[in-house]
């Protein structure tokens, strides 16, 4: 089976995701900033993507990478502080995971990166459905995936 790296893995999506590999046989190794001791199958690396510091070694023994980090939308009330984290940690986690990768991509031969509906904006007032060559929405999430991306 293949040996997984998963940023985000203790998150809502994460979590379930982490478990399902390892249902499957596959060996997970989560990034996280409070790396602990796992169960089986799954192990954790060291990353924080405000000191920009990653354990590129743990990544390079991958194959596939899973980049689901970023801090929750829903969590806290969208002050402009929020809004910064909320974009830091969208596109500073991107930055470093792509650096790491450029430097010595090791076994990675795949790559995931989560993204979000926000990209499109409310439903569009006709009922069409959206495209994905449709533009961002200019509103906070819209620009949010769009720097993110």
């Amino acid at each position: 089976m293949s040996k997984i790296c998963i940023t985000g893995g203790t998150g809502l999506i994460g979590k379930r995701l982490t478990e399902l590999l390892s249902a499957q046989g596959h060996e997970v190794i989560i990034l996280s900033r409070s790396p602990k001791s796992g169960s089986a199958g799954v192990t954790y690396a060291q990353w924080n993507v405000e000191q920009q510091m990653i354990d590129a070694e743990a990544v390079r023994k991958c194959d596939a990478v899973i980049h689901l980090a970023g801090a929750g939308v829903a969590e806290k009330r969208w002050t402009a502080k929020r809004k910064q984290e909320i974009l830091k940690s969208r596109t500073q986690s991107s930055t470093l995971l792509l650096k790491a990768l450029r430097e010595d991509k090791g076994n990675v031969s795949t790559i995931l990166s989560a993204s979000a509906i926000g990209w499109y904006g409310p439903d569009r007032a006709d009922g069409k459905p959206f495209v994905e060559s449709d533009n961002a929405y200019s509103d906070f999430l819209g620009e949010t995936c769009l720097q993110w991306e």
